[in-house]
């Protein structure tokens, strides 16, 4: 709810709305950081949808096939991502989550066709999360998380 107003006041809902439908259909598949308050939760999202924000002045149209191939490559590498938080997951799950996280890229793909305005927005966040990938898997192999 405090990002709903901070991103309404600032003028940014609808790139905050389209930025939340996204990670709510990408992130929960994938995993990657997580923050230990509720606080730090809520800095790390309103830093990530920032920056997919001003993303949206460097990201265009024209790259989103690109991105969005790097995208399901990587959901479909990597997801979903072993966390503390997460409990071990049997082969067929794994897959289940590999498939439901690149069918949430797909949508987020067509959400870029349908609102071409609001697809800088939608690039950037995705092309955070495939950055944020490689920075837990780098952490990982060494043994930093």
């Amino acid at each position: 709810m405090v990002l709903v107003v901070v991103f309404g006041i600032s003028g940014y809902l609808i790139p905050f709305l389209l930025c939340y439908l996204v990670l709510s259909m990408t992130r929960v598949y994938l995993g990657g950081f997580h923050m230990k308050s509720h606080m730090g939760c809520l800095i790390l999202s309103f830093m990530v949808v920032s920056l997919s924000i001003l993303g949206d002045r460097i990201f265009r149209f024209c790259y989103i096939l690109p991105f969005m191939i790097v995208a399901v490559l990587n959901m479909g590498i990597f997801a979903p991502i072993p966390s503390e938080q997460r409990p071990v997951y049997s082969k067929k799950q794994k897959m289940i989550f590999k498939f439901k996280g690149c069918m949430g890229v797909i949508l987020s793909g067509v959400l870029c066709w349908l609102l071409p305005q609001y697809d800088g927005y939608i690039i950037s966040l995705l092309m955070l999360q495939v950055l944020e990938t490689g920075l837990v898997v780098l952490l990982e192999k060494g043994g930093r998380r």
